[in-house]
């Protein structure tokens, strides 16, 4: 009993303790708000802890001075100046001078049905397509090449012409290329116009090339391309390598035939030494048959130049062979760099079914760069030389060694002319310049984010750069074929 009494005395004292206690607060303190913390005015009580708040103030919010896209998730960042955190909730902006084209759909090996939408920088086109992969030297890559035809409507009956730039006439198919080893996405667009420019200058041009836009020479413009809204980078829209290219719709006597495997396939190899072959595609005709009859007079071609004597080529090379197209080739693989030019990348087409022109494609790998995006020095690309007084070509292609022993003269009076008008280091700046400006610094970035290895690529993507190596080239060149 006693100690039950006890006890309740003690909560009793307690109680009556509590009761009288009064606060003792301190000075006011203040904690100041931050971007997402509200800030407070506040004293503490000195014996119990107790904390009395006198006054809230509201966050801040965060403070943005300035706004980025960001092409590859197109949406707009920013970083607050407060508190430095990343925020995406401005209003995204495409980059200004440069189309963009998106498909819905997975592009495969085959050709599959898609949704596009294009857009020109004034125009939206909602249309229908159909694309492929184009297996051709982008399987190494992990950045692929495309086939794309257009249509009005989604049975993909009606074609749907467009002419989304002045670089091409109206087409309804196109080739997207993505350019992948050169970080400038500017040489095969370059490369192409000088050599369409070459072609021009040429004083027994083909009729049938003379009267083409580009005289049968690759063009296009750069746009950003996504796929199911997945950035996918810089690409160039191109003409695409089929007979529309040429003009061509003969199939008894005309014909275009590219030197590549297609998806690691071909028609047909020619034999271009005792000991090469050089892998075939008939683009046109379509015909089995008609195929059969172009490869068979292609063949009968490249046997002539394989087997003849320096006398027969010499003397009867211009019933097959456009010599002064041949002679414009050589000296722009020369001129280019464009080693892999010598054999693949050829298209040739015929219009007559006798005489074969060849004509320069797939522009890429030229002005210094290998096909993985290395830097090649002017000197380590092909290039002629002499010995004991006859012209070699540098490469073990037959048609170039006696296109150079027969021909040297003429090759020399056509590279002194070339030299003194379109092929000259500040001409291939000023093209260079002219392509590599539709392509904004922020655009550049996004395709080096989107595939972080180029960052690495030695090749150069400044004209400068460009220019140095083409100063370079034309020396070596011109202690051959102008001295």
């Amino acid at each position: 009993m006693k100690k039950f009494l006890l006890c309740l005395f003690l909560v009793f004292t307690l109680f009556i303790s509590a009761c009288s206690h009064r606060h003792s607060f301190g000075d006011i303190k203040t904690t100041e708000p931050t971007c997402t913390l509200n800030g407070y005015r506040y004293r503490i009580c000195s014996s119990c802890k107790e904390v009395e708040y006198v006054e809230s103030v509201s966050a801040l919010g965060h403070k943005v001075d300035e706004y980025f896209n960001d092409i590859r998730f197109q949406t707009s960042y920013g970083y607050c100046t407060e508190c430095d955190i990343k925020l995406s909730d401005g209003e995204y902006e495409p980059p200004k001078g440069i189309d963009r084209l998106y498909i819905q759909g997975i592009p495969d090996g085959t050709m599959i049905p898609v949704d596009v939408t294009y857009f020109d920088g004034e125009t939206q086109y909602k249309i229908y397509g159909s694309i492929s992969k184009d297996g051709n030297e982008s399987n190494a890559y992990s950045k692929k090449d495309y086939d794309i035809y257009l249509f009005a409507n989604d049975d993909r009956t009606e074609p749907f012409v467009m002419n989304p730039d002045a670089s091409l006439s109206p087409y309804d198919r196109y080739a997207l290329k993505s350019e992948y080893a050169d970080k400038s996405a500017s040489r095969n667009l370059t490369a192409s116009a000088i050599w369409s420019a070459v072609t021009a200058t040429r004083n027994k041009i083909d009729k049938n090339l003379a009267q083409l836009p580009g005289y049968g020479a690759d063009a296009g413009f750069p746009v950003l391309f996504y796929t199911n809204n997945n950035y996918k980078g810089i690409y160039n829209l191109c003409k695409p390598n089929d007979e529309t290219l040429f003009g061509i719709d003969n199939p008894e006597t005309q014909a275009l035939i590219y030197t590549f495997p297609f998806f690691g396939t071909f028609d047909f190899r020619y034999q271009k030494s005792s000991d090469g072959f050089v892998p075939c595609q008939v683009i046109y005709p379509k015909d089995e048959e008609k195929m059969q009859s172009a490869k068979q007079r292609f063949l009968d071609f490249s046997d002539f130049v394989l087997n003849c004597d320096d006398a027969e080529f010499k003397e009867q090379i211009e019933n097959v062979l456009d010599v002064d197209a041949a002679i414009d080739y050589l000296i722009c693989v020369y001129a280019f760099g464009a080693d892999l030019n010598v054999d693949l990348f050829c298209n040739w087409v015929t219009y007559d079914g006798k005489k074969w022109i060849p004509s320069m494609y797939n522009l890429t790998h030229t002005f210094g760069i290998k096909q993985t995006g290395e830097y090649v020095s002017a000197n380590d690309s092909v290039k002629p030389s002499f010995s004991d007084g006859k012209l070699l070509s540098g490469t073990d292609n037959a048609l170039w060694e006696k296109l150079c022993r027969n021909f040297s003269k003429e090759i020399i009076e056509r590279y002194t002319f070339l030299r003194q008008s379109v092929l000259n280091p500040d001409n291939i700046k000023a093209v260079f310049e002219s392509n590599a400006l539709k392509i904004s610094d922020e655009v550049y970035l996004s395709e080096f984010d989107e595939y972080p290895e180029k960052h690495y690529f030695s090749g150069k993507y400044a004209a400068q750069g460009v220019f140095e190596w083409s100063q370079e080239r034309f020396a070596i060149l011109d202690e051959v074929l102008l001295k």
